[in-house]
């Protein structure tokens, strides 16, 4: 089974645990953007999965996260402005073929959120919902790149027995 859904807006990356003393004792919690942005995830989730029975994936998963900023139209010839908007975000289908993007595309986006930061506040968010825990994505796909519109699309991908079972390496 295969759930793909976008989550609309600037990606955002989680950020890391505050810490406050009451009375005492240290309480650990999360930001208050980084929880807002969980939500959204969520309901991201939510709305490509309403129209189905879905139940949270038990096995192996594997995640394809594809993040897309606008680029900054300050700092770009009309050209490159223009080949981003006629640029099609690309099907997560095709990410293996888009991960052999020449290294000199100006489509790749080196500035923050960090990648893996951005992977764990997906995976944040949907802990629980979409997977009964994190520890059953086995693969992780993830990409960051200017895009004609900022979004995350995410994909989850059960793997099926008999996927778990080839072995590559015989």
């Amino acid at each position: 089974m295969n759930v793909t859904f976008s989550i609309p807006g600037k990606p955002r990356g989680q950020g890391r645990p505050r810490a406050a003393s009451i009375a005492g004792q240290t309480r650990v919690y999360k930001s208050r953007n980084d929880r807002l942005y969980e939500s959204r995830v969520q309901e991201a989730f939510y709305a490509a999965v309403r129209d189905m029975a879905f139940e949270p994936f038990r096995g192996p998963l594997i995640l394809t996260v594809m993040a897309f900023t606008e680029p900054p139209t300050s700092s770009m010839r009309k050209s490159s402005r223009e080949y981003f908007a006629r640029r099609k975000l690309p099907s997560l289908g095709a990410i293996d073929t888009r991960l052999m993007v020449l290294a000199g595309d100006p489509a790749h986006r080196t500035q923050r959120p960090d990648l893996s930061n951005v992977v764990k506040a997906v995976e944040d968010g949907l802990n629980g919902l979409a997977f009964v825990d994190d520890k059953q994505i086995v693969a992780t796909i993830a990409m960051k790149m200017y895009g004609p519109e900022s979004c995350v699309r995410v994909s989850i991908r059960e793997l099926t027995p008999a996927e778990e079972k080839s072995d590559d390496h015989a």
